[in-house]
């Protein structure tokens, strides 16, 4: 069983029923979920199917966004709905409840259409179709008063969650999307001196068939460890070895770039400032462990396995015995601890289950 108090998000949740708050939680809901079943998948367990299953079919959050999505080509709103059809893929591959696998397709269903739209807005952006005749995103371009640019959360959700539908499914129309994302996303958002992915979701910025100018606010663990997740999963649907090559490279450098560590090697995304505010960094700041994860359990290379599981453990262990009151987790895995913030919470749950998915034998 997990180490992190479950109840406490059900707690954290009933202080303010109001719809803001009921909106927000929605990554918290899907971030959970998908966590709960990561562990029921690695475990062979069905510890948390049911807790999974019932919020991935009942919080009325969901039916509020997709009411909202059916009326706008609002860029928010696609980020909750593609964490959500995460979420479902996860549950899926956890449980194969036909009901998750429905919801995930539902999801990218909904969400690709109006990506496409959103190409065609954009001037000199060019569309590509799949060999089933139909239009193919290459990436997602959001629309604002200055214009459409490439959005690095949406594009990065959508290529992870169409390479995790082409595993489960083997349509090749899913793993087109992918391999065209994948692309887009190595030549335009992958910055070639770090080898880490660019946070391009506050940029505004040109957007042409072959580049993207302007200023990006800086790198991303999370965006980083999205696309080694969905790097990993190309490799096997593909059967190409050079994706798994790029996730390897992207990972090694991830995990010892002094861009969100310090020199104890203790990831510190999120830990200056108030901690007990909610931003994405905080939220997300364990999907660079899910990512490494992901590609230790499919690589074969021995060195860079050791190297995930050295890099998991020394957070595991600075969360544990730095940043603990000995029943919640802090935001700052350096310590002190600071209090039981629901994205401190979250984010120990991806460090647990990357610890026992890189240590069980």
């Amino acid at each position: 069983m997990i180490g992190v108090n479950l109840p406490y998000f059900n707690k954290e949740r009933a202080q303010d029923s109001s719809e803001n708050v009921d909106q927000s939680y929605s990554y918290v809901s899907s971030d959970l979920t998908g966590a709960l079943s990561l562990y029921d998948r690695l475990s062979g367990s069905t510890l948390y199917e049911e807790k999974a299953i019932e919020i991935l079919s009942s919080d009325r959050h969901v039916q509020y966004w997709i009411k909202i999505s059916n009326r706008h080509l609002d860029d928010y709103i696609e980020t909750k709905l593609g964490w959500r059809g995460l979420a479902m893929v996860y549950g899926y591959r956890a449980y194969k409840h036909p009901y998750l696998m429905a919801g995930a397709l539902s999801y990218w269903s909904r969400t690709q259409p109006r990506i496409i739209a959103r190409f065609y807005r954009v001037s000199g952006w060019i569309v590509h179709e799949t060999s089933s005749g139909v239009a193919a995103f290459a990436g997602f371009v959001r629309q604002d008063g200055s214009g459409g640019h490439l959005d690095c959360h949406e594009t990065l959700l959508l290529m992870t969650l169409s390479s995790h539908l082409a595993e489960c499914t083997k349509n090749d129309e899913y793993k087109e999307h992918a391999l065209l994302a994948a692309d887009r996303i190595k030549s335009m958002l992958l910055d070639p001196n770090t080898m880490l992915i660019k946070d391009g979701t506050q940029s505004s910025v040109s957007v042409s068939s072959t580049r993207v100018d302007g200023d990006y606010s800086g790198l991303s663990s999370c965006f980083t460890g999205l696309f080694i997740e969905a790097l990993s999963l190309l490799a096997s649907v593909t059967d190409d070895e050079s994706w798994m090559t790029l996730a390897i490279q992207i990972a090694t450098a991830a995990m010892k770039t002094s861009e969100w560590h310090g020199s104890d090697g203790i990831l510190d995304v999120g830990s200056d400032g108030n901690v007990a505010s909610n931003e994405d960094c905080r939220a997300f700041k364990g999907v660079l462990l899910r990512g490494l994860l992901e590609a230790y359990r499919r690589s074969n290379n021995v060195p860079f396995r050791n190297l995930v599981r050295s890099y998991i453990n020394v957070q595991f262990n600075a969360l544990r015995e730095l940043a603990s009151d000995g029943e919640y987790y802090g935001m700052d895995w350096k310590g002190p601890y600071k209090g039981p913030f629901l994205h401190a919470q979250l984010a120990a749950l991806d460090t647990m289950i990357a610890a026992i998915g890189v240590n069980d034998p």
